[in-house]
């Protein structure tokens, strides 16, 4: 444990790593959560609804409306920019799980008119692909090797997922590449540009 915290508050590295965007991998208080983000010029976003799937977390219910404590790190390197969800036990404001997500489409509002937006980051794939290699280094630095490691060569893109699996914390990484974006009716344009660390506490 003292490891863990030892690496959130020390860890920096290059522009596409950790740097302003530590990773939190110890149960603490919502007011703890608040004073770290804080601590990093975090805006926050306060409680968002949504929905997540039943394996989303060990506790996680499908159909259930959460109401995750959320932040945009608004010094972190990487863009798009850092969105992070911490939920938690609504009767003891326990950490369930903590969600940290650069995606594309937190960019955007309107795929009938922000397609541009998906177009530009199909041009990024070094960009994605040094973000993701060097959590992946970092991660294995502090966790060891990955008990799942899927990181298959596809010609519509790069779908990695990695994830360690440990007595008390489950750690899942992933990334989302698409080479080539798919065109639907009324102008839309589909594709996934997404890094996302996952932490579910057991």
């Amino acid at each position: 444990m003292i490891k863990y915290f030892l690496f959130i508050l020390l860890f920096h590295s290059s522009n596409f790593s950790f740097s302003q965007s530590s990773f939190l991998f110890e149960q603490i208080s919502l007011d703890s959560i608040r004073s770290l983000e804080d601590s990093l010029n975090s805006d926050i976003l306060g409680f968002v609804n949504t929905q997540v799937g039943d394996d989303y977390f060990s506790s996680a219910k499908s159909d259930y409306t959460y109401t995750p404590l959320c932040f945009e790190r608004t010094n972190d390197s990487f863009f798009p920019e850092l969105i992070i969800e911490y939920f938690y036990n609504e009767v003891d404001s326990t950490l369930l799980a903590a969600s940290y997500t650069w995606s594309i489409m937190n960019e955007i509002t309107n795929l009938k008119t922000d397609g541009h937006l998906l177009e530009k980051e199909k041009l990024r794939k070094k960009d994605y692909l040094a973000k993701y290699k060097s959590i992946k280094i970092d991660l294995i630095e502090l966790f060891g090797s990955p008990d799942l490691k899927l990181e298959p060569k596809d010609k519509k893109g790069y779908f990695y997922k990695l994830e360690w699996i440990r007595e008390d914390i489950e750690i899942l990484l992933l990334l989302k590449f698409s080479e080539e974006l798919i065109e639907l009716p009324g102008n839309m344009k589909i594709g996934s540009y997404e890094v996302r660390v996952k932490v579910n506490f057991l």
